[in-house]
């Protein structure tokens, strides 16, 4: 292989492995821009969806430019929007995934999902007695920093990540007590794509009302939504459109109060400025509702709101849904590319979805490559997003080990088709030529 030339860009280590990543792509590809190199870096860790929502459904330019949906103004007197705009979301969030939702538990925030997870992770630590929560161990970085920034002294326990069956290792943890809440994604796991579906909600409903059947702080389940675009769509007319479990874990007669946060970032690429909806148990909604006063106010842009009241009425169902089934077409297609090239030994166990992991083991660490100026050290997974990049134009997120030792590299299957197979192509170049380096001297 010939040598490239090192470029003068470097992942920043010191903040998230997303936002690493991300600037780390835009300051490669601004170099190339500027100095006329002809190299075109792939972002196959690129987490946002690079197709906009159909103007059918979204049609104003308010819901994608930023400051037209300016949340600084509080003149409206409900936080989550006015009540009829609660209530269409509330219906919409029925018809699709089975919740139960009114316009008295249904938030809509101007705003990432990420704002309405923080103020789930703050509640129900505030609420409670325990000081842990359960996540998945291979969790989304962002969880864990959600966690580290918004409660104090918080400690994290981690159990096994989702399966189809529900024998997993939640209900050990929730016997030895002291939780504050148990995180989930309601349907796509982040970062490795598995659906855990119907049977796996069951289980896992049964055990937490087990455990909070007459508690007086019960403990919270906080669910995680950005991926349900990417589910099989349901064939029982009888049912809602994405029957995977989330009706069962939202029940609004349990015993275990509950958190939702459906965010559109992906499903209508709306991540700027933001669009997701809040939805609690009915018990709590009103301590949410004052919560979100308290934190976010109570900021309304009437522009905004009347698209979302159009765009999320059952008129629009068949737009929602052939979009949707248009994506999740798109990530079977990439990521059955990305198993192929990566091989299946490489990569977690997951479902098509917007999200896949790999997970490399010891043929392709301690290696050093050689670079126009040197060599280059594969020590841990930042060094391989970097040389990475050096060497072969793409770039993926580090997320970090497993309990075997082997690095979890999350790549997302949001890349136009035929981009998306450039970018395997060079990551097979690059997963091929650091298999064949040698090791680093005396590791």
């Amino acid at each position: 292989m010939a040598l490239r030339e090192r470029i003068p860009v470097q992942l920043d280590r010191s903040i998230s492995p997303t936002t690493a990543s991300t600037r780390l792509f835009r300051n490669a590809a601004s170099y190339h821009e500027e100095n006329k190199t002809g190299r075109a870096v792939i972002n196959m860790g690129q987490g946002a969806e690079t197709e906009k929502g159909p103007k059918a459904i979204l049609g104003n330019d308010v819901i994608y430019t930023p400051g037209k949906s300016d949340i600084t103004p509080r003149y409206n007197g409900v936080p989550g929007g006015e009540m009829a705009v609660r209530e269409r979301a509330g219906a919409w969030l029925g018809r699709f995934l089975g919740v139960s939702a009114t316009a008295k538990n249904t938030f809509v925030l101007p705003m990432q999902g990420r704002v309405g997870l923080r103020e789930g992770i703050t509640y129900s630590f505030n609420v409670a007695n325990g000081n842990k929560i359960a996540l998945p161990g291979g969790h989304w970085p962002m969880v864990s920093g959600q966690v580290q920034k918004n409660t104090k002294g918080a400690e994290i326990v981690h159990y096994s990540n989702p399966k189809n069956d529900y024998d997993n290792d939640i209900s050990e943890i929730l016997k030895r007590g002291n939780l504050f809440a148990v995180y989930t994604n309601g349907a796509h796991h982040n970062p490795t794509g598995k659906n855990y579906g119907k049977k796996y909600a069951i289980g896992l409903q049964a055990d937490l009302e087990e455990i909070n059947k007459g508690a007086k702080t019960p403990v919270v389940h906080i669910l995680d939504i950005p991926y349900f675009h990417a589910l099989k769509q349901n064939t029982d007319l009888d049912g809602p459109y994405y029957d995977h479990g989330i009706k069962e874990l939202t029940d609004p007669d349990s015993e275990t109060p509950w958190i939702a946060v459906i965010s559109f970032s992906k499903a209508l690429g709306t991540a700027t400025p933001g669009l997701s909806f809040v939805v609690t148990h009915p018990k709590i909604a009103a301590d949410v509702e004052e919560r979100l006063m308290q934190s976010i106010g109570v900021a309304y842009n009437p522009a905004y709101m009347a698209q979302i009241y159009d765009g999320f009425g059952p008129d629009k169902d068949a737009e929602h849904l052939k979009h949707y089934q248009n994506l999740r077409d798109k990530y079977i297609t990439n990521q059955g590319g990305l198993v192929k090239t990566a091989k299946p030994q490489n990569m977690v166990d997951g479902d098509p979805g917007m999200t896949s992991l790999m997970k490399l083991g010891p043929e392709f660490q301690k290696r050093r490559i050689d670079v126009s100026d040197g060599h280059y050290d594969i020590k841990d997974g930042n060094d391989f997003i970097e040389a990475m990049l050096q060497n072969f134009d793409w770039v993926g997120v580090n997320n970090g080990v497993d309990k075997e030792g082997n690095l979890l590299i999350r790549t997302a299957n949001a890349e136009p088709t035929e981009r998306y197979a450039q970018g395997l192509q060079n990551l097979k170049e690059g997963l091929e030529h650091i298999k064949n380096s040698p090791r680093i001297p005396g590791m």
